[in-house]
């Protein structure tokens, strides 16, 4: 029990530092991980970079210069539900994510993202703006990313 309290504790402190927020710029992300990569993006009509920094790999899809889809991969192992759980609580200090059961992912109490498990890639965790991403994509397409 004190291993799983200490192994949250340190992931929480992680999480808290090296997640990029939804609606950040590539200035802001840079700031934050440093000059990091262009990728294939994820999604059409944006730009994708990434980065590898305290044991994840974080991936922003950007539109206009501002950040509207990220992905989560821890590299030493799984992410747990608790694990989403604790990247969500600290996510924003502003919003609050709740499990929706009928959407199948977590929704934030502003309904402006949601959240969960790539959809076929169960180690990769996504955060979306929901109007931003149906808007690129079509509403089908986006809703499980």
């Amino acid at each position: 029990m004190k291993h799983l309290l200490a192994s949250l504790g340190l992931f929480l402190a992680i999480t808290a530092t090296t997640h990029a927020r939804i609606g950040e710029t590539l200035a802001e992300l840079k700031a934050r991980y440093g000059e990091g990569k262009s990728v294939s993006p994820r999604m059409a009509n944006t730009e994708q970079y990434e980065w590898t920094k305290d044991g994840y790999i974080i991936q922003a899809s950007l539109r206009n210069n501002v950040t509207v889809l990220e992905f989560f991969h821890r590299t030493d192992t799984l992410m747990t539900d608790d694990d989403i759980k604790a990247l969500l609580k600290v996510y924003r200090k502003d919003v609050r994510f709740t499990w929706s059961t009928r959407d199948n992912c977590f929704k934030s109490s502003d309904k402006k993202l949601m959240a969960g498990r790539q959809e076929g890639h169960d180690d990769w965790i996504y955060v979306r703006d929901i109007s931003a991403t149906e808007a690129l994509s079509g509403k089908d397409k986006a809703k499980n990313l």
